[in-house]
């Protein structure tokens, strides 16, 4: 039998909430970051900084942003616990083993038909 250990995929799941959360915080403070150095300058340059590094930086972030939301959102889709999942509390592995139970049986039976 298999045992999926839901509290260590739901201690995951927090954690990459958590590290989304910093991952925006980096994003916001560089963003300010880069808004503070283009006002200092005050002149053409200032623009160019803002124009060019701004987007090197910020645009992964926003990308590593949507990663971290799609494995938090899997975790707790996989555990049963996403706020609009198909899947009710603790039924997705409930099924999926199921299934594979069933096929266990099938095999089984098949080997046991080819047997006789």
């Amino acid at each position: 039998m298999i045992k999926i250990n839901e509290d260590k995929m739901r201690e995951t799941a927090q954690k990459m909430a958590d590290l989304r959360k910093r991952n925006n915080e980096l994003k916001e403070n560089l963003s300010t970051l880069f808004d503070n150095i283009a006002n200092a300058l005050k002149c053409e340059t200032g623009k160019q900084i803002e124009f060019i590094g701004k987007e090197d930086l910020i645009k992964p972030l926003e990308s590593m942003d949507k990663v971290l939301e799609h494995m938090s959102d899997t975790l707790h889709i996989l555990i049963g616990e996403a706020n609009h999942s198909e899947y009710p509390a603790n039924t997705y592995y409930d099924r999926v083993f199921a299934e594979y139970n069933e096929l266990i049986i099938s095999i089984k039976n098949m080997n046991q038909k080819t047997e006789e």
